[in-house]
This record gives structure tokens, sequence and C-alpha cells, in this order.
């Protein structure tokens, strides 16, 4: 599969900048405590680390969106075929899962809604106001997508039209990926085809 074998070759690009990046900034950071560079100095490389800084953040986030699109098809496929076995790729093993998700009212355009499941909770509204308690959301929404997945009443506020499943993929690795990289290198040079696909497929099933 050739994107993989890009991807992959991307992750090894990207592992080799992460490695020598950090150890730069990290030299950096030792010598600036130092007190070794002028203020002069030390405006230019807040400037260049802080684009540094934007790049892998952007870069992060688009990763992040791959990811999360990644997992919603593998889980919408996986369902609909539903043998309810984990998926053994050559790489790593994913195991799917569905739940029931809902959305929680709010405080400004559902009030009455918003104090009713407050008060479910024994949350008092003057509390919130004062600021001296602030709710977990994550915990409640929790809570409630449990009630909904096992069919119980939905506390007062909720309403049980608002639900809506979200999608996990647990990854359980079977491969080091770097290991991988060198197998293919190895592969690749030993072999008198030159072509990448058939180096791949031999590092994958070493």
């Amino acid at each position: 599969m050739k994107v993989l074998l890009k991807l992959l070759q991307e992750y090894g690009k990207m592992k080799a900048t992460y490695l020598s990046g950090y150890g730069q900034l990290a030299y950096i950071r030792d010598e600036a405590k130092s007190g070794k560079y002028s203020m002069e100095d030390l405006v230019n490389l807040v400037h260049v680390s802080r684009e540094i800084s934007k790049l892998a953040n952007d870069l992060r986030k688009e990763a992040d969106g791959i990811v999360h699109i990644l997992e919603q098809v593998v889980c919408v496929v996986y369902l609909t075929q539903a043998e309810g076995k984990p998926i053994r790729a050559s790489l790593a093993t994913g195991s799917p899962s569905m739940k029931l998700s809902v959305k929680l009212p709010h405080r400004e355009r559902n009030p009455e809604d918003f104090q009713a499941l407050m008060n479910y909770f024994g949350i008092e509204l003057s509390s919130l106001t004062d600021r001296a308690v602030r709710p977990h959301w994550p915990a409640i929404c929790e809570i409630v997508s449990v009630l909904a997945e096992e069919g119980k009443p939905l506390p007062p506020g909720i309403d049980p039209e608002n639900t809506y499943p979200t999608y996990s993929l647990v990854i359980r690795s079977k491969r080091d990926l770097d290991e991988l990289l060198v197998n293919f290198e190895k592969a690749y040079n030993e072999l008198t085809t030159g072509k990448e696909d058939e180096a791949f497929e031999v590092a994958v099933n070493e």
C-alpha cells in the first residue's frame, strides 16, 4: 500500500526532525538559563522558537483531524459488517467501539432545562454564579451517556431526541515503526527490482 509507505516515511522524517529539534531547543534553554545570550539574541530566539511552535501545533491539529476522520470511517464500516472481532492489520490491531452521547442543555439558551439538570445532580445555581463550584462536564456526559445506552430514563432537562453516536478506536501496536523503516531500507537495498512496494512488503512480513 503506497500511501501507507509514504506516511511511514513521513513519520521517519518527522522523528529525525523531532530528535534534532528537541536537542537544539534543550541546548538553547540551558544556555539561556546560564545568561549566555544578549537581549537581542533572546528576542531573535523567541521569534524563531514561536514559529517552530506554530508549525508543530498546526501539524498536530491536522494529524488529529485526520485521525478523527479515519476513526469515524473505520468504526462505521466495522459496525455495518459487525463481526465483533478486533481488526488485525499488519502494523496494529484496532478495536472499534460506539457509545451514545447526549447534548446537554445550554445555561443561557435553555435555562429551565439547565436548572432541572443541575437540580438532578444536586448543584445549586448560586454556587455556579459565585464560581465556587464547577461541574465536571465530561463526567456528567459520561453518566448520562451510560443511562442512554442502557435504555434508562434520562435526567430531567435532557431531550432523549438529542442523542448521537460517538466512535472510538483503540489501537494496539504490533510493529515498532522505527524498526520497520530500518527493515524497509535494508530490503530496498537488497532487492534488484528497485520497487519500493515490494521492499515494503518484505519488511512488513519479516
